[in-house]
């Protein structure tokens, strides 16, 4: 299917839809919120069926990255970590890897507020800017799990599993990175729910 995606500055043709795949990461110990994060639901909603929906307008490409095969009720395919307990350094890896395409948007399954108006900008400024990674960051925090990766950096990711350096943070500081800066009334659409303390004060 064709499609027309409108961004603020410019309009970019789609053909087939296909220009940017969308990775959920569904990994983590899911300590504090006891249960699977990615199946937890607002109004009848799970995170997952909450994030598709923001991103749904800008690719039809869409998996989820997990073993857990609870996920597969959602209708989405998924493919698994390929170095298990590794971390979100190993799911963006696995992603980049199973990618098909150059442009990718990965996002963590605990952020169930993120929108359409998010998303739209740091596309906007990751394809205006031409960096290897950008993300969002706000007056707090840098979030490297709402963002955009060329698949080009996958080796970049693998040799860092390899070497042991799991931190997320420390590994895209070694690539070309874009950060979008939100103001504080963005925050909360940024946010991380990783305990049910957290969806209660959303």
């Amino acid at each position: 299917m064709k499609k027309w995606i409108v961004f603020s500055f410019y309009i970019c043709k789609v053909v087939d839809n296909n220009i940017i795949s969308v990775y959920i990461l569904c990994g983590g110990k899911n300590k504090r919120m006891g249960t699977e994060k990615g199946l937890v639901k607002i109004n009848g909603k799970s995170f997952i069926e909450l994030i598709v929906n923001a991103v749904s307008n800008f690719s039809e490409n869409i998996f989820l990255v997990t073993d857990n095969k609870n996920y597969l009720s959602l209708g989405y395919p998924i493919i698994g970590d390929l170095y298990k307990n590794k971390g979100p350094v190993s799911g963006i890896f696995s992603a980049l890897n199973h990618s098909k395409t150059d442009q990718n948007l990965i996002l963590s399954c605990d952020v169930p507020f993120i929108n359409f108006k998010i998303l739209d900008t740091i596309i906007q400024q990751h394809y205006l800017f031409n960096k290897k990674i950008t993300i969002a960051k706000d007056s707090s925090n840098i979030h490297p799990l709402i963002g955009m990766y060329h698949q080009s950096i996958k080796s970049v990711f693998k040799r860092s599993i390899l070497d042991g350096n799991l931190k997320l943070i420390n590994v895209i500081e070694k690539i070309d990175v874009e950060y979008v800066k939100f103001n504080n009334s963005s925050k909360k659409f940024l946010k991380n729910i990783n305990s049910f303390k957290l969806l209660d004060n959303s």
